[in-house]
């Protein structure tokens, strides 16, 4: 038999050879090593859900002041006894009543709440709307925060620099 000798490659096909392997290599890998899954994208939240602020924590050498202010708010807030029927008056307060502790709870220090009302009338405005929405007019803080012009963050900061601009006045 006659020995023939190997031809040369064309370009063309040592290129076809080449994509073969390459995509034989893909294949291979494909089946022995998965890619990993595509990280998932993080969901924004809102700000709402981002902090956690907790309006009712008052800091202890601010207790005072707190205890003052909430007569304030009951102050401002409460009816006068002669406002309701006089068959009333006397009628004792249903047990759910009872139960939140309207029966049981403080009498209004008028004199008291009326020096609070002009200390914190002669606050700067931000620091007085935050305290009016905590102690008077607790609407959700949204709310507060828009008629304000504030965060969520900067409403706590306004409401605790409230409470201790009044405690260092000594009101």
């Amino acid at each position: 038999m006659l020995e023939t000798k190997p031809r040369p490659l064309s370009a063309q096909a040592k290129s076809l050879i080449q994509m073969a392997g390459d995509i034989w290599a893909a294949e291979a890998r494909a089946h022995v090593d998965p890619a990993p899954p595509a990280p998932a994208r993080p969901r924004y939240k809102p700000e709402r859900w981002e902090l956690k602020i907790d309006f009712h924590a008052v800091e202890p050498h601010q207790l005072d002041i707190d205890r003052r202010l909430r007569n304030w708010g009951t102050w401002c807030t409460s009816t006068p006894h002669a406002a309701s029927a006089p068959m009333f008056r006397l009628a004792v307060p249903a047990a759910r009543a009872r139960a939140y502790g309207s029966v049981t709870a403080e009498p209004v220090d008028r004199s008291d709440a009326i020096r609070i009302a002009r200390a914190v009338a002669a606050l700067p405005r931000g620091h007085a709307a935050a305290l009016h929405w905590a102690y008077i007019k607790p609407v959700s803080p949204r709310k507060a925060c828009q008629s304000i012009g504030t965060t969520l963050a900067g409403l706590a900061k306004l409401l605790t620099d409230g409470r201790q601009m009044l405690v260092n006045r000594g009101v």
